[in-house]
């Protein structure tokens, strides 16, 4: 019988898959037959069987009644002498007190760099600069009115010094030391001449 190159292709892989399919079925039935032999070769160990918690829980609490202390033996009496001892220690430590509440004492300062040592010496070498001049004494005149010229309309003030009374305009002098500066309503401005001191004195009422 003649057959096509269609029909020997579909002979070939008609043929490899039958051997295919032989293979499987040779390791399936090995793999079957090895599994059946190994529980009757191989001996199997328990595992081991947890603790119970109760008697877990019972250990440790004769555990603890034979580590508990039996107060059948333990002294009751008060010792008053140490407590007499006690009170009159005192309390000499430099750290702080855990019985008290108070601020904790400060951090120690941070060791001097050669630099602050030097600026120490030149401030203490350094001499001190000196006093600010004082201050111009007051000027010891008060003012109490003044008064407008009808005709030339100029202001004239009344100063005094507690003896004498003075009347000027602006830019006069009075006592041979005081100019009158600017006369105001309620204050006029004086300017001692021998030191440049200028001040406003205000009107006193009355």
């Amino acid at each position: 019988m003649n057959l096509g190159f269609q029909d020997r292709k579909k002979l070939y892989m008609l043929l490899g898959c039958a051997v295919l399919l032989v293979i499987a079925v040779v390791y399936a039935i090995n793999n079957w037959q090895g599994q059946q032999t190994a529980p009757s070769t191989q001996t199997l160990t328990p595992a081991p069987k947890p603790a119970s918690k109760l008697q877990t829980a019972a250990d440790y609490r004769q555990r603890r009644r034979q580590e508990a202390i039996d107060i059948n033996n333990i002294d009751p009496t008060i010792h008053l002498e140490k407590l007499d001892r006690s009170s009159i220690s005192d309390y000499t430590s430099t750290k702080r007190n855990l019985f008290r509440y108070e601020a904790a004492p400060p951090p120690p300062p941070p060791p001097k760099t050669p630099k602050d040592i030097a600026d120490e010496e030149r401030r203490r070498n350094t001499p001190p600069p000196p006093p600010p001049p004082p201050p111009p004494p007051p000027i010891d005149l008060k003012y109490y009115g003044f008064a407008t010229d009808g005709a030339t309309k100029e202001k004239k003030v009344f100063l005094t010094n507690g003896l004498d009374i003075f009347i000027a305009a602006e830019g006069e002098v009075i006592a041979n030391r005081y100019r009158i500066v600017r006369i105001g309503v309620n204050s006029v401005e004086v300017e001692d001449m021998r030191n440049k001191n200028r001040q406003q004195l205000p009107l006193i009422e009355g």
